[in-house]
């Protein structure tokens, strides 16, 4: 730890100064504000990789492309992860949760690359990352398989689980290759498990130097004196010095006061190292100075950061620095941009103290509750008198509720509310003291909670509460105070009880789940590009019944699903059938109904019994 200290003897701040950003947003024709990944071309043009297409910046406005389900030289999805140049043709390759893509600059059409059973294609369909090696293999790394593409032909490599002993709870992401970095004779690969190398000579994966320690594993970066920086979303920030074999934990090396959940990272023209973090704002680290510095917006400041919720960062050939968003669109920072400083007044106290809303609940009292992110908290919204009452962490106040990051909220009793937080558990709130009890993940601790991710629940009764958590599914058995552990069911983001014997689980990745009072798997309905009557998308962000008992889903990506009892399938209803794009998250409010998009602004009315829709703003 000596060694520790005196290599990085950090100090932290909160405010940066000498950053000016612009934004590139819907405003800009850009295909959604959900930006997962930017890239250069070798003709300057920045691409964006967006939750509702693939959009290309010429400096004023944005080319969309998107998929058409008419037309098979059109992208194979419309939720884009990652982008690449293919060297020396202008052409790219575009990653996406339903297949590979290589785009033909010339013609400006798509070739795909599924999966099949046949066919030698890719390993899975959802692809996280993209490399080129210096012997122009293209490396791909899926949420099944790292996959290899050369001279026409793919091989697929596999981890082994079993190379790590002691991320048990990661297990079931260890092949989900979320980051590569090419090295000359091996690989350097981050899942989300661990970190791994793999042998460019003997095609095998093995650990790497500490690489256990960090857990889920999203970039991985070398700076321009030869330190490899790599971002672990659980354990936080850490880094190789050049010329030494031992990874350093930044937050174990100085006291600093903010919570690190790092994303992406560059470097900017002073040698500063930046860290997207994804609901934290922009670190900004400065080994020479040993400093550590915090952007975050700000609203006196129209030239700060639009949003702390900062996903991806790339840095250009001139040297500008662009930063994509969970919801904002894009921040981009040129080096010799200078603006003059503005002041503005600050917001009203008795509003909301935070607009990045995750959660709106309404109790068995007609109270309705909003939980907020990104510094945020548990909201009360009286209505007689316009207002809010908020209920804010305290450090000082072990009673208070923990957590500024709200996922989730239901009614435990009339009482209580169950709040589900980013990364500190459960809080049981009581609604006429305002105080919490708190449960969370007890390290060592089988029956405790799994994760302290918590981003749904169902209530079954005071003594079951299915939870829905990032590492797997938990039954809180609340009168044993123990939860049984379903981890083959993770990502869980929404429940519906579909009727007394039959509970649907929708998740992230999975698809959906339908689960008996046993909690055995009786279905499971996941995505086939090849049957039109599946799933529309295997992420599901809301289920819902609608006035006529039929069974709605909303879906990432995949348009507005519905449940077929006749054949156990699904109809989906789309742009192309009037929806107002394709909608992350839904709930019907009143007949008929409505499906409301957060990132848009749109609502959506569509009349029971036809799927003619009518766009609403």
């Amino acid at each position: 730890m000596l060694a520790v200290a005196l290599l990085f003897a950090f100090a932290a701040k909160v405010a940066c100064k000498g950053y000016y950003f612009d934004v590139i947003d819907n405003s800009n024709n850009l295909s959604s504000n959900n930006v997962r990944s930017i890239y250069e071309d070798s003709i300057g043009f920045i691409w964006f990789c967006t939750k509702d297409g693939l959009s290309r910046y010429d400096g004023i406005n944005c080319i969309v492309y998107r998929h058409s389900n008419e037309d098979s030289l059109s992208i194979s999805s419309n939720d884009i992860s990652c982008i690449i140049g293919e060297p020396g043709t202008g052409n790219l390759w575009v990653g996406t949760v339903e297949g590979l893509n290589y785009f033909n600059r010339g013609k400006q059409t798509f070739t795909r690359y599924l999966q099949h059973p046949i066919n030698n294609n890719i390993g899975s369909n959802n692809i996280m990352t993209l490399k080129y090696g210096e012997d122009s293999t293209l490396w791909i790394g899926t949420n099944g398989s790292l996959d290899a593409y050369k001279n026409g032909v793919f091989k697929h490599y596999y981890i082994d689980p079993g190379i790590y002993s002691n991320t048990d709870n990661y297990k079931m992401y260890t092949k989900i290759i979320k980051t590569i970095f090419v090295e000359k004779d091996r690989l350097l690969i981050g899942t989300g498990e661990a970190l791994y190398q793999f042998d460019l000579h003997s095609h095998q994966f093995g650990p790497y130097n500490a690489g256990s320690k960090l857990l889920d594993v999203r970039s991985i970066y070398k700076d321009s004196k030869g330190n490899l920086w790599f971002s672990s979303y659980i354990n936080g920030l850490f880094v190789m010095k050049q010329g030494t074999d031992f990874i350093i934990n930044i937050q174990e090396a100085l006291p600093y006061p903010h919570q690190i959940t790092p994303e992406g990272i560059a470097e900017d023209e002073k040698g500063n190292i930046l860290v997207t973090n994804r609901d934290a704002g922009l670190n900004v680290v400065d080994l020479g100075n040993a400093t550590i510095d915090l952007l975050v917006p700000s609203i006196d400041n129209d030239h700060s950061l639009n949003s702390k919720a900062l996903v991806c960062i790339e840095k250009t050939n001139h040297g500008v620095i662009w930063i994509g968003t969970y919801n904002s669109g894009a921040n981009f920072y040129h080096p010799q941009r200078k603006v003059f400083n503005t002041h503005k007044v600050t917001l009203n106290k008795q509003g909301l103290i935070n607009e990045n809303i995750r959660s709106v609940f309404q109790d068995s009292e007609d109270n309705i509750w909003i939980g907020t992110k990104e510094n945020g908290c548990l909201s009360q919204y009286h209505k007689e008198t316009d207002s809010f009452t908020h209920y804010l962490p305290n450090h000082d106040n072990p009673a208070s509720l923990h957590g500024d990051y709200i996922f989730s909220i239901a009614e435990l009793d009339k009482d209580h509310l169950l709040v589900g937080t980013l990364q500190h558990g459960i809080n049981i709130f009581n609604k006429r003291t305002g105080k919490a009890r708190h449960v969370k993940n007890l390290p060592g601790d089988s029956s405790s909670l799994v994760s302290n991710i918590v981003f749904s629940f169902w209530v079954k009764n005071k003594n079951e509460i299915w939870v829905g958590t990032a590492i797997g599914l938990e039954i809180w058995l609340k009168n044993k105070n123990t939860f049984k552990h379903l981890k083959q069911i993770k990502d869980v983001r929404c429940f519906f009880q579909q009727d007394k014997n039959r509970i649907w689980v929708g998740t992230r990745w999975g698809g959906i789940f339908v689960l008996d009072t046993t909690y055995q798997v009786v279905e499971h309905y996941l995505h086939d590009y090849y049957d039109t009557n599946s799933i529309g998308r295997n992420e599901i962000a809301s289920i819902k019944r609608g006035p006529d008992n039929t069974i709605w889903i909303c879906t990432g990506g995949g348009g507005l699903n519905y449940y077929i009892p006749e054949i156990n399938g699904f109809g989906m209803i789309t742009e192309e059938d009037g929806l107002a794009k394709q909608p992350r998250k839904g709930y019907f409010v009143s007949q008929p109904a409505r499906i409301l998009d957060e990132h848009r602004k749109w609502l959506n009315r569509l009349p029971p019994q036809t799927r003619a829709l009518k766009k609403l703003r």
